[in-house]
């Protein structure tokens, strides 16, 4: 089931790293070598990888990183090689983890897959949060466009599930004409510029990715699309939002809006 894992770590200083280093140590812990079965995880040429991770950041003693793990294999894959005493490099820093892999949270596919009632979501986007399309990234989240990712991001996580309930836990891919049901009411934040070394394309000049930090209210006017977005934006507080969420981008929180806080908004 997916789950958020918190890494506590000792001798690194999180404000020297940077999503490149985040997003290096990661692959090294989670992928899986070309040539070789892992169950831990997939491949580092993956498109999708059946993980995400959060930005890190410390309290002076120690740094935190926590990591969403949409399958229980990635999950042990985490124990197995983050587990008391492990050592993880992040920009020329050894850490050294200080306890075993800490649950956050977590939540069974089934349940994920069962809507609410909600129609309305207060989204809190918790570091930055850009939306690709192809070497382009926007600050702008269109709801279609963060929606249709999300989709596309739990049908690439289909294969992970257990064989039991099967074609049950699938969501249908809701139509432009259901998308466009969907809508922001109402938005607070910033645009916050993120940019990541890139030495194999691009001439060694870094991939810049402006991303939204803040909260937007997303709202459905369709029931059945209201049920799909749901079980979705409770999915991506396990997967990210949009592009380079294995950078430490796209770290979100989803709150229900329930009706008495609606007026004024």
């Amino acid at each position: 089931m997916p789950a958020a894992l918190r890494l506590v770590l000792s001798g690194v200083d999180y404000r020297e790293v940077g999503p490149q280093h985040l997003h290096a140590a990661m692959c090294a812990l989670l992928d899986a070598p070309n040539g070789t079965t892992d169950p831990g995880a997939a491949k580092h040429t993956a498109t999708r990888k059946p993980w995400s991770v959060g930005p890190v950041h410390g309290d002076g003693r120690h740094a935190f990183v926590t990591v969403g793990a949409l399958s229980e294999s990635v999950a042990a894959a985490l124990h197995r090689r983050a587990g008391l005493g492990a050592k993880i490099v992040l920009n020329r820093q050894e850490g050294v983890v200080v306890d075993d892999p800490q649950l956050v949270t977590e939540t069974p596919w089934a349940e994920l897959a069962t809507p609410t009632s909600a129609d309305t979501w207060d989204i809190e986007f918790r570091s930055p949060t850009s939306l690709a399309s192809g070497s382009r990234y926007t600050p702008f989240l269109d709801p279609a466009a963060l929606v249709g990712g999300l989709s596309r991001r739990w049908e690439a996580a289909a294969d992970l599930r257990p064989a039991p309930g099967g074609r049950e836990l699938w969501l249908p891919r809701m139509t432009r004409e259901e998308l466009a049901e969907l809508w922001v009411s109402d938005i607070e934040g910033r645009t916050e510029v993120v940019r990541i070394p890139h030495r194999a394309s691009n001439r060694g000049r870094p991939k810049v990715v402006p991303g939204f930090v803040g909260t937007i209210r997303l709202r459905a006017a369709h029931p059945a699309v209201a049920a799909v977005t749901d079980c979705l934006l409770r999915f991506a507080e396990y997967a990210g939002v949009g592009a380079c969420v294995t950078h430490g981008l796209g770290a979100v929180k989803v709150t229900p809006v329930s009706p008495g806080r609606r007026p004024g908004r």
